[in-house]
């Protein structure tokens, strides 16, 4: 399964492929601390995260890329977890989602497009 503070995106996303692909189910993160490149969720899938568990998106730019949306003001969309064209997807549980938000912006500042 997931191994403690390594990156898990490949296992992550095969485990969420493997849900969809066979109709729906849950992805179960335990308790411990993972990291993560972008991963895209899926139709009828459920991302559980555990009491104890934290998920930390790279605060790396270099490992984000558009996810294939365009936003009117701000252009390509880039993000950690994203969905298109997907529906009935739940993310639950008394776990961490960490998503690094502050590495890429200071929201003390506003932004110049």
């Amino acid at each position: 399964m997931f191994e403690n503070n390594q990156d898990i995106t490949r296992e992550f996303q095969e485990q969420i492929d493997r849900c969809a692909d066979a109709g729906g189910g849950e992805v179960s993160i335990p308790p411990g601390t993972y990291h993560f490149r972008p991963i895209e969720l899926k139709s009828n899938v459920c991302l559980n995260l555990n009491a104890g568990a934290t998920l930390i998106a790279s605060p790396c730019k270099a490992d984000y890329f558009p996810i294939g949306y365009n936003h009117n003001e701000m252009g390509d969309v880039y993000s950690a977890i994203y969905a298109l064209e997907q529906e009935n997807i739940t993310l639950k549980g008394e776990g961490t989602l960490h998503l690094n938000g502050s590495s890429f912006y200071n929201m003390d500042k506003p932004s110049l497009v």
